[in-house]
């Protein structure tokens, strides 16, 4: 009889062995899920946020390299900052316009408990996509064109460092084009502006006849030379000023190039820089202050597109030498305190303001005209200036772009 009953106990116990190792299977499944699913959600976000950096740096790239190789300028930017334990597949694609680029990521995460059950892996895809914002770019290059700028061979540094600035700026194409314009402000202890406007009844000819005027004007009055407000009907005393005949700039202007107002003209743009040529004093306020005017609803340069994003680059060699305020008795102190001005005027008025020392120069004042201690460069070099321009060109670009959702 005690044998009987334990051939049937171990009878049963044979059965529930094999009843438990039924029913674990499915509590096997849950589990495993949970943890192999928990695993390829960690890789999903490490993937997610590596194509996501990879989309923002490769089409400011793509941009500035005019075009490329868009699928290893994608990887690169991917490989740099994904730290996921497995290999992912990159697919890389461009909107017909160019202005949008999109990323795809597929990456096999390895199971452990599902591979039981027969799923080995987890198969886990991405995308990602950078796109040009709509926004308005407006840009103005405020250039000192000084005597001094012939020294080091600056100027022809500058020529190519702002020629290739426009060309990593402005868009490749596909609609895009009008929506980012340049202007250049060559300034010495002057400025020059049309002198076809010598009739115009915001201008104080300071005694040169109206065929005698070739365009050049300095500082308004000390209670306008340090903003872009209008000059006021009647009220000469806010009329913009011809340089007087007595100053050396007077006497040259028609060897200094004329002021470039907001373009999406890549070759007019192009050519009036390799058209620069330095000579004269340095009044780095006037440069700031006409900078000011070709980016806001200012006459004589009414730009009425007053919702675009605006940015100045004043780039100077030298300290402050001549000008309106000197001519009447000040110091190159008062000339600071006028430029610090000018930038501040500047920078309530809604300009991100990046300021370039090259070699010379007050660096207190230009590093505090800047909008902030990022937005100063100071070079010791003149070579160092494509440099610059390369870092503030990425910087325009990345305030530009954004992940579309």
């Amino acid at each position: 009889m005690n044998k009987l009953f334990r051939r049937f106990k171990t009878s049963i116990s044979g059965n529930f062995a094999l009843t438990f190792a039924i029913a674990a299977i499915p509590l096997f499944g849950v589990a495993g899920f949970a943890v192999d699913y928990s695993r390829a959600i960690t890789a999903q976000a490490k993937v997610q946020t590596a194509l996501d950096a990879a989309a923002l740096a490769a089409i400011v790239e793509f941009h500035q390299g005019k075009n490329g190789d868009q699928e290893a300028i994608a990887r690169k930017f991917f490989e740099a900052n994904y730290n996921g334990a497995y290999p992912a597949k990159l697919t890389v694609s461009l909107s017909p316009n160019k202005d949008e680029m999109i990323l795809n990521a597929n990456v096999d995460v390895p199971t452990t408990l599902l591979g039981v059950i027969g799923k080995p892996k987890f198969g886990v895809g991405v995308q990602s996509t950078a796109g040009i914002n709509t926004t308005d770019l407006q840009i103005a290059m405020v250039l000192d064109t000084t005597g001094s700028m012939n020294s080091s061979g600056k100027l022809l540094l500058l020529k190519q460092a702002a020629g290739d600035f426009i060309d990593n700026i402005l868009p490749l194409g596909g609609g895009t084009e009008n929506k980012v314009k340049f202007a250049i402000v060559p300034f010495s202890t002057v400025v020059r502006i049309n002198k076809s406007w010598a009739d115009k009844w915001w201008l104080d000819l300071n005694g040169i006849a109206k065929n005698k005027f070739e365009g050049c004007v300095w500082d308004r009055n000390a209670a306008l030379d340090t903003t872009d407000s209008d000059p006021v009907s009647k009220d000469p005393t806010t009329y913009y000023q011809a340089s007087p005949a007595t100053l050396n700039e007077t006497a040259k202007c028609n060897q200094m190039a004329e002021i470039e107002p907001l373009s999406a003209s890549r070759n007019k743009l192009k050519a009036k820089i390799q058209g620069l040529n330095a000579d004269g004093y340095t009044n780095t306020a006037i440069g700031v202050v006409w900078g000011m005017n070709v980016l806001r609803s200012s006459l004589p340069y009414s730009e009425t597109n007053t919702s675009a994003k605006k940015f100045m680059i004043f780039l100077t060699d030298g300290t402050n030498t001549n000008g309106r305020i000197k001519m009447e008795g000040g110091k190159t102190a008062d000339m600071d305190a006028a430029t610090l001005e000018a930038c501040k005027n500047a920078k309530a008025g809604a300009i991100t303001l990046y300021s370039i020392r090259v070699m010379e120069g007050n660096s207190t004042m230009l590093q505090a005209c800047a909008s902030d201690s990022s937005k100063y460069y100071n070079l010791k070099q003149a070579n160092q200036l494509d440099d610059a321009f390369k870092a503030i060109s990425k910087e325009i670009w990345q305030s530009v772009i954004a992940l579309k959702i």
